[in-house]
């Protein structure tokens, strides 16, 4: 038996970059997207709003563990397609990390 790829399977996956520093978003999206991935950044304040930052729902979503992103981290696991979520951090504060 032969299986023939679906449009979702052979496309790059989607990484969704929430963070709410332009730079270090940029950057990370421009990293990514050398690599083979289709990457794009939005604000936390934006993916609150929406659930999706904008755009597409993301195959993943690369997070920056500040309050602002853990409450659009929330917003991204809802509905019946929650989009996984992997923290990022580069103020390792305790308190933060514990919750």
């Amino acid at each position: 038996m032969t299986t023939t790829p679906t449009a979702a399977s052979s496309a790059e996956p989607s990484i969704l970059v929430v963070w709410d520093d332009d730079p270090g978003a940029a950057d990370l999206v421009a990293r990514l997207n050398a690599h083979g991935f289709r990457a794009r950044a939005a604000a936390p304040t934006d993916v609150r709003r929406n659930g999706t930052g904008g755009g597409n729902p993301a195959d993943l979503a690369l997070v920056d563990l500040a309050p602002e992103g853990i409450a659009a981290a929330a917003r991204l696991g809802e509905g019946p397609r929650g989009v996984p979520v992997v923290y990022l951090t580069d103020d390792p504060d305790a308190e933060l990390l514990t919750r």
